[in-house]
């Protein structure tokens, strides 16, 4: 396969950091990624959330390019752990994680103690218990503002 170098010891497979950045370039998503070590971080090139005034990436991809591991990070708490083992693997996981995707914020002010979680990271809110964690926008934006 074109995509994954074989390491010398012959048994570890390694993805193209240069093949998966440029499947991703190609992707049509406006995604940013920087290389840290042997992970890839992607998220959104613009802040998708502005939350009484403070920006945020709410959601992150981590591709660890040594093993094909990643995780889907949402508020910086992994909610996806999987593997790829392509680029073109890489980029449909990116459509999936980010195309119109938002996540969900929450409550800024206290729900129903039954009903819903408070959290404390990164803003102090409430979730309710069985939140998706993130949604699928049917218009344009895929931008929270909470003010």
């Amino acid at each position: 396969m074109a995509s994954v170098k074989e390491e010398e010891s012959g048994s570890d497979l390694k993805l193209a950091v240069e093949e998966v950045i440029a499947s991703l370039s190609s992707s049509g998503l406006d995604l940013f990624f920087y290389q840290v070590d042997q992970f890839l971080v992607v998220q959104r090139r613009r802040f998708d959330a502005l939350v009484l005034g403070e920006p945020f990436h709410s959601i992150q991809l981590i591709l660890d390019c040594d093993s094909g591991c990643f995780r889907v990070r949402v508020w910086g708490k992994t909610e996806e752990v999987g593997f790829v083992s392509s680029p073109e693997e890489s980029q449909q996981l990116c459509w999936r994680t980010f195309n119109r995707a938002v996540a969900c914020t929450g409550f800024l002010a206290n729900g129903p103690e039954n009903d819903f979680v408070r959290l404390e990271s990164p803003f102090t809110r409430s979730k309710a218990r069985n939140c998706d964690v993130t949604f699928t926008v049917c218009g344009k934006s895929s931008y929270v503002v909470l003010v």
